[in-house]
């Protein structure tokens, strides 16, 4: 009666346990064959398989311009870095170079009928009605008057020119990507900008911002230019003297940090930015810690089309990486022949009914080494699994061990004699 009474409360922490509304089980199996272990039960889980999905093929990127943008600055003039645009910080400001929308004055001495005022077209050319237009872009006054007059000297034999800049066309810089408020920002007349000073108009940078890889577009001599430097480097310039004064139509490009992704059980699942000297421990943090369903022991890394690994907390992180934490498997002991009733967490490894007791504090001096089951619940239907314990120990079993699976409960009832 007493064992009786056993089997039937081990039944019921078998299925408040498992899953609610059990159907019952059946009667005791005969003893049970060893079966695969768990090693691999988590890889049936749906984030799992988002997470292998995104290892594998990647993800949508959430700036494709940005990226583009960002891809076309690195492979222009990749020799140019941030030296090429430093100036001593308390230079005179440079001559005004003349830009698409200004308005000119053009003085041709002796020569009424080709002087006046004139507009520099959105192409950059002055409109010179005799000659044609003419390419003034980026030139200052004095080169632009030299340029006229060489255009005039098949209408007159050493013409006198003089250019002068009577009406600016509003100057403007323009930032692209990771910054609070990214557009055209205006650059005043009364004193030069430079990139530190560009961004703070634009708000700082973001979270996510590459400030490894900035990037400064500038048309220069009908083509366009990229000067790579970083965040750092503008900063350790403003103590030495230095500075990178903007110019107009200038364009700062601030790319995105390459992403790694978390999935599984974590505050926030998804895409994080690679800062340097990532770890999954760092990502494993800024994805809001583990769940108190993780399973810590068996975090796994997924890279490229590759296996899922072990991915020990120090393991550093490359782009496109994927931490998939599993839920944390158990296992439960019951029964009065078993030193400590409870879950025991499941690794990925395995774990054997001999090891589960083991960790539970062993048997018992009364255990029934006879009447020890497995009780499993799988599809809706209860299973009761004999085990041979004893013949386990003794070594007489042809199997040595029994493996468990997520959710079994194992039994060890307490004898009767």
């Amino acid at each position: 009666m007493r064992r009786a009474t056993h089997v039937v409360l081990a039944a019921l922490l078998a299925g408040a346990a498992l899953a609610a509304g059990c159907r019952g089980l059946p009667e005791r199996a005969a003893p049970a064959r060893p079966g695969p272990g768990p090693a691999t039960d988590w890889q049936q889980d749906d984030a799992f398989l988002q997470a292998r999905a995104v290892a594998a093929a990647g993800a949508p990127s959430p700036t494709p311009e940005l990226d583009a943008i960002a891809a076309l600055a690195s492979s222009l003039t990749p020799e140019l870095g941030l030296a090429a645009l430093l100036v001593p910080a308390d230079r005179p400001t440079p001559a005004a170079r003349l830009r698409a929308g200004d308005l000119l004055a053009l003085d041709v001495y002796g020569r009424p009928e080709l002087s006046g005022e004139r507009r520099v077209g959105p192409d950059g050319r002055l409109p010179l009605l005799q000659v044609g237009p003419l390419a003034v872009a980026d030139l200052t006054e004095v080169e632009a008057a030299e340029a006229v007059a060489a255009a005039l000297r098949a209408l007159a034999r050493r013409p006198q020119v003089q250019v002068r800049l009577l009406e600016s066309s509003p100057a403007t810089a323009r930032v692209v990507g990771r910054v609070a408020e990214p557009g055209l920002h205006p650059l005043p007349p009364e004193r030069a900008l430079d990139c530190l000073d560009l961004l703070a108009l634009c708000g700082g940078l973001l979270d996510d911002a590459d400030v490894a890889r900035l990037a400064l577009l500038r048309r220069e001599g009908g083509r366009t230019r990229a000067y790579h430097f970083t965040h750092d480097e503008l900063l350790a310039a403003r103590p030495a003297g230095l500075a990178a004064p903007l110019r107009p139509d200038d364009v700062l490009v601030v790319p995105r940090l390459p992403a790694v992704y978390a999935f599984g059980q974590v505050g926030r699942t998804g895409a994080f930015p690679l800062r340097p000297g990532a770890t999954v421990a760092s990502l494993l943090l800024h994805a809001g810690g583990l769940t108190p369903a993780a399973s810590a022991a068996d975090l796994q890394l997924l890279r490229g089309g590759g296996e899922a690994a072990p991915a020990p907390l120090d393991r550093a992180l490359a782009p496109g990486d994927v931490v998939f934490v599993p839920e944390r498997r158990r296992v439960y002991l019951v029964g009065e022949g078993v030193g400590t009733s409870g879950p025991i967490d499941l690794p990925s490894a395995g774990l054997t009914v001999v090891q589960a007791i083991a960790a539970a504090g062993w048997l018992t001096r009364l255990a029934d080494l006879d009447g020890v089951e497995v009780l499993r619940y799988r599809g809706g239907e209860g299973t009761r699994l004999a085990i041979p314990l004893r013949q386990i120990l003794s070594g007489e079993a042809q199997a040595s061990d029994y493996p468990l699976q997520p959710g079994d409960v194992v039994y060890v009832p307490e004898t009767v004699w």
